[in-house]
């Protein structure tokens, strides 16, 4: 797989101003170097509607980068108040039902946490897994998207003939 070929979705919370623009900032550098990333910011009103766009999102990407936050955890797990939130709640219900069908697998599914975040601020269902600091774990989350590690294993070689002991 190229990393044309490769499909994310970016999804988070409205937090701030900053807080949109970091999410934004991740999704064009990926888009730069060749992921093709996406985030609502792209779409000001989707026709199909927010829900069947998100589902859409979710379905067709390779990678779901979930940047959490203490208010993306709170909404992830049913935890916010009505009126607010709705985005993140049914996006949680989703990334839940498919590693509860996955049998808790995931190759989809990344934590992502931005400068201020603690890992405290990863939703339940997703600390098992790996994240990534973003900026500065660029790298680490570009070779998981691409597949690409940092070190490769050593050629298997032939297995020793030992001699038996006298």
């Amino acid at each position: 797989m190229t990393s044309t070929d490769i499909r994310a979705f970016v999804s988070y919370t409205h937090d701030s101003k900053d807080h949109r623009a970091r999410a934004l900032n991740l999704a064009q550098k990926l888009r730069e170097n060749g992921i093709i990333c996406q985030i609502d910011q792209f779409v000001p009103a989707p026709a199909e509607g927010w829900p069947r766009w998100m589902h859409a999102q979710i379905d067709t990407a390779d990678f779901v980068l979930i940047v959490c936050s203490t208010t993306y955890m709170r909404r992830f797990e049913g935890n916010e108040a009505a009126p607010e939130g709705h985005g993140a709640d049914w996006e949680g219900m989703r990334v839940m039902q498919e590693l509860y069908e996955r049998k808790s697998i995931n190759d989809k599914f990344i934590p992502i946490l931005f400068e201020g975040s603690s890992p405290d601020d990863i939703p339940k269902a997703l600390r098992p897994y790996t994240y990534h600091r973003w900026p500065k774990g660029h790298e680490d989350l570009y070779r998981q998207l691409t597949r690409q590690p940092c070190i490769s294993p050593a050629p298997l070689g032939k297995p020793m003939d030992l001699p038996l002991d006298p």
